[in-house]
């Protein structure tokens, strides 16, 4: 690719002479990357023996070995050379339909990597690199044409860079792979195998033990050997039995927020990748419907406020069993529900991640997923990822459970309160939640955007989501306190609560602010509080029979399953994507139907993922746990970040 812009310069200085009036390098474009690249099968018609000369690459600052190289290249392509042909055409042309959106033309990633001619030091192998075309055209809004670059590997991605200087090309070294550079297994992903290899040793034996008592009839000789058990662990996981105590609602509630949490960074993966129609996206996003499928801020506040409920119900029906409040139980025991698996997670993510993967687009995934979890791996683990500011966030969605374990950590200051003066403990938590709406709104009003910069991160501090959580430690309280015959609410009224309901979910999911000041400010105080407002009647008509269809849908026995794998899909899902993106390394091209294509198989290969991701962690810490602090069967159990049993 890179030859012909080099080699047709005169050509390109007549075209500019006659044609001032237009951009330069719109009229390199169309002279002459618009005819020099054509199929393997027809770049016999290429004259290359009148473009290519000895003085190719004289001038350029390059190294000897790139010289002679990129040297012996030319010479090659000019004689028809089947390994030349091969590495011209592994780099992209600039695409067609780039008004259309189309920025970006991979070129042929694999066979680059392929290419090895002569033998001994001399060989030349193929380097695949991602350039970055600056282009200034009218009616189109991107200025970078991403583009395939194939080069011997002897040459560095600024000595290519050098060739291009006069078309304002760009190549990072980062963006460049080779045969030889493609990550190989270290010591620590080595270690992380041996881990992996040995739980899935201790699971099988666990699960074979298991099988062979059941089979016989008899009990395992200790509780232990079969807490890892998958036999065991998938009868539990698919149990249906409805508990008299759950609040059965919460199921859908929880798996439809982790669904759209899903479905928020899909649509966000998928604005970075090469695909032909780029424009869709650019309508898609001033469509009506782009404000519902990035519904992943509310879906967020619905985690927050059924978290609260939920620890604040449980903590009531624990304290009518006059169980006896362990401070040591109530942390280690969430803190064991919510580590193992982040762990695993993390471990793919710092160490495994990479060599699961290739092709144009994995550099920049992997450096993403990877390197934040190889540095700042203990915040993720200690639940502090909202401190770190301005540092990238290990397993980015974690930051959630990172601020909901801090709420965690305080809540019993107000839960020990509330059972023992809870007039005056929900009037102080009413005052704390608007308290926490006034702090949002004028750190939003005078700081705006700088808000990054105060102690914490302010869409992610604690202040910031605590009135959800508040809420829902309330509404916890009060379903708890309230027995359902107590509530008779006339038709009208459950009507009028209904429709005021639904007018601000969709309120709080359809209506956009602009980046006025004063509205963002109002925007980011009362979204949270109005949608936990509106969430919180649902659960109570849900729960105390004015639900209708709508507490039958929530509480369908089908959400039960998904709802004991949502934490699970919440914390691994974006590791599922970027694993399901590595396979785009053509540009296809994008609609609503395509779209939701790939987000129905993001759902099912997440879905079979956090099954077994669930079997294989989740479940056997929680059955050593339960064991430990002999939950009883059947009762209530501590809540997870993002899920409940």
């Amino acid at each position: 690719m890179y030859l012909y812009t080099r080699f047709s310069s005169k050509s390109a200085n007549t075209c500019v002479s006659s044609m001032k009036q237009i951009n330069v390098l719109v009229c390199l474009l169309l002279h002459f990357f618009g005819e020099a690249f054509a199929a393997i099968d027809k770049l016999h018609q290429i004259e290359f023996e009148t473009l290519i000369r000895e003085d190719t690459f004289e001038g350029l600052h390059v190294s000897e070995a790139c010289s002679s190289q990129l040297n012996k290249y030319a010479k090659d392509l000019s004689n028809m050379q089947t390994w030349a042909l091969k590495m011209f055409d592994s780099s992209g042309q600039v695409p067609a339909g780039v008004i259309g959106g189309n920025y970006y033309e991979l070129g042929s990633f694999q066979q680059c990597l392929k290419i090895a001619e002569g033998s001994g030091k001399d060989t030349i192998f193929g380097k695949y690199c991602m350039g970055k075309l600056t282009v200034s055209v009218k009616n189109v809004t991107e200025s970078v044409i991403n583009l395939g670059v194939c080069m011997p590997r002897a040459c560095k991605a600024k000595e290519i860079q050098s060739y291009y200087k006069d078309i304002k090309m760009l190549i990072n070294e980062d963006t460049c792979q080779t045969e030889e550079n493609q990550p190989k297994l270290d010591f620590n992903a080595q270690l992380a195998l041996a881990f992996l290899g040995l739980w899935a040793c201790l699971i099988v034996i666990s699960t074979v033990y298991d099988m062979i008592m059941q089979s016989l009839n008899r009990a395992p000789a200790h509780w232990a050997l079969v807490s890892f058990s998958c036999y065991t662990n998938a009868k539990r996981l698919s149990d249906t039995t409805v508990n008299q105590e759950d609040i059965s609602c919460l199921h859908g509630l929880r798996v439809i927020s982790v669904m759209l949490v899903i479905m928020a960074h899909h649509q966000t993966l998928i604005n970075k990748l090469p695909i032909q129609n780029g424009n869709f996206i650019k309508k898609f996003f001033y469509s009506h419907v782009y404000p519902i499928v990035l519904g992943g801020n509310n879906a967020i506040t619905t985690l927050f406020f059924m978290n609260g409920l939920i620890l604040s119900y449980i903590f009531m029906v624990n304290s009518k069993q006059k169980a006896k409040f362990s401070w040591v139980a109530f942390y280690v025991r969430r803190y064991l529900s919510l580590t193992p698996t982040l762990g695993v997670i993390i471990i793919l993510h710092a160490f495994l991640v990479r060599h699961l993967g290739s092709g144009p687009l994995w550099p920049p995934i992997v450096n993403k997923l990877s390197d934040p979890c190889t540095k700042y791996w203990w915040t993720a683990v200690f639940y502090i990822q909202n401190f770190n500011l301005g540092k990238p966030m290990c397993v980015e969605q974690s930051w959630f459970l990172s601020v909901d374990m801090q709420l965690y950590v305080l809540s019993p200051l107000l839960l020990l309160t509330l059972l023992k003066k809870p007039k005056a403990t929900l009037y102080a938590t009413g005052c704390l939640t608007l308290f926490c709406i006034g702090l949002s709104y004028l750190s939003t009003l005078f700081f705006g955007k700088d808000s990054i910069n105060l102690p914490f991160h302010k869409p992610k501090a604690p202040y910031a989501v605590a009135p959800a959580w508040l809420m829902g430690i309330i509404l916890g309280y009060f379903v708890y306190n309230t027995k359902k015959s107590a509530i008779v609410l006339k038709k009208v009224h459950v009507m009028v609560l209904w429709a005021v309901a639904i007018a601000i979910i969709l309120a709080c999911s359809c209506l956009r602010f602009s980046n006025r000041s004063l509205e963002t400010a109002w925007d980011s105080a009362l979204r949270r509080p109005l949608w936990s407002l509106a969430l919180g009647w649902v659960v109570f008509a849900c729960h105390f029979g004015y639900g209708g269809i709508v507490n039958g849908f929530l509480s369908s026995a089908k959400f039960r399953l998904l709802s004991r794998i949502s934490y699970s899909a919440f914390i691994s899902h974006v590791f599922v994507q970027a694993i399901a993106l590595e396979v785009f390394q053509m540009m296809p091209v994008w609609d609503t139907g395509f779209m939701l294509k790939t987000l129905w198989i993001n759902y099912v290969m997440i879905f079979f993922f956090s099954v077994a991701l669930t079997l294989a962690f989740g479940s056997p810490v929680d059955s050593i746990s339960n064991k430990i602090w002999k939950t009883p069967t059947g009762k209530v159990r501590s809540t997870r970040g993002s899920k409940t049993k």
